[in-house]
């Protein structure tokens, strides 16, 4: 629902596509599913094979900037560009996870981390909004959505994320890499990523194009719609007016954000 007007904007001249990760949102998790970053990416793969509108343009932002990278690595055919926004590389991404979202150590706790992001998802939202969003405006109404979608049954498996992709016995992935055409995109308005080091993310993309826009924050898409669709348009039609290619992208597009 945070993504209303952006879609509104998109749906005039695409189609697009809206993924609630499992654990987030109102995608409830199968039991099975171990949260790890393997996971993920495979949940994704499995829903873009069966959808069979790609080949896809994903526009992820933060944790999600992560599977989509190995879905253009190891499935090339299902991805044609990707816009890649507000995430770090790997072992900054760690870094910035234990000091920034969890800096007590108290969610990577197994069963007691849990426990405590269902207890106080409210009071996390209210104080992840004012130091990622970058306009204070957007405070308030950012802040009642995802309490309405709490309230409705919404998921926030922040916990089982942060432990299975940082616990002690989680492997560092492997990157292999891909060649679709990307952007990397920074709200620097972002005070939780103040001291982050915003070109990291280039090693994952080394080939990406960085874009960095002030007074904007973690949530580049949503917080300025009307620029974020320009960018998208003129992305997409600059690099396709060489080959001659008419495209008409489908976006895969998380709802809710991770943290």
């Amino acid at each position: 629902e945070h993504h209303d007007p952006i879609f509104e904007r998109l749906t005039r001249w695409t189609r697009v596509i809206l993924v609630d990760p499992p654990g987030f949102g109102f995608s409830t998790p199968k039991p099975g599913f171990d949260f790890s970053l393997r996971a993920f990416t495979d949940a994704y793969t499995r829903l873009m094979r069966e959808l069979g509108a790609g080949p896809y343009v994903p526009c992820p932002t933060c944790t999600n900037v992560y599977p989509c990278a190995l879905i253009a690595a190891e499935h090339p055919d299902l991805i044609s560009h990707a816009i890649l926004m507000q995430a770090l590389d790997w072992d900054k991404e760690r870094i910035w996870t234990s000091k920034i979202v969890d800096p007590n150590g108290d969610l990577a706790r197994p069963y007691t981390g849990q426990e405590l992001i269902y207890r106080t998802r409210g009071s996390a939202a209210a104080n992840w909004y004012p130091n990622a969003v970058g306009d204070s405006r957007h405070h308030e109404s950012f802040l009642r959505q995802a309490c309405t979608c709490f309230d409705h049954g919404g998921n926030f498996c922040l916990a089982s994320l942060i432990q299975a992709w940082f616990g002690p016995e989680a492997a560092t992935p492997v990157f292999p890499p891909f060649h679709q055409p990307t952007l990397t995109i920074w709200g620097m308005n972002d005070r939780s990523h103040r001291r982050s080091d915003k070109r990291s993310l280039l090693a994952i993309a080394p080939h990406a194009r960085l874009i960095e826009r002030e007074g904007i924050g973690h949530f580049p898409e949503i917080e300025d719609p009307v620029w974020f669709e320009g960018i998208l348009r003129e992305f997409l039609t600059g690099i396709d007016a060489g080959s001659g290619r008419n495209l008409k992208p489908s976006i895969p597009q998380p709802l809710m954000r991770d943290h």
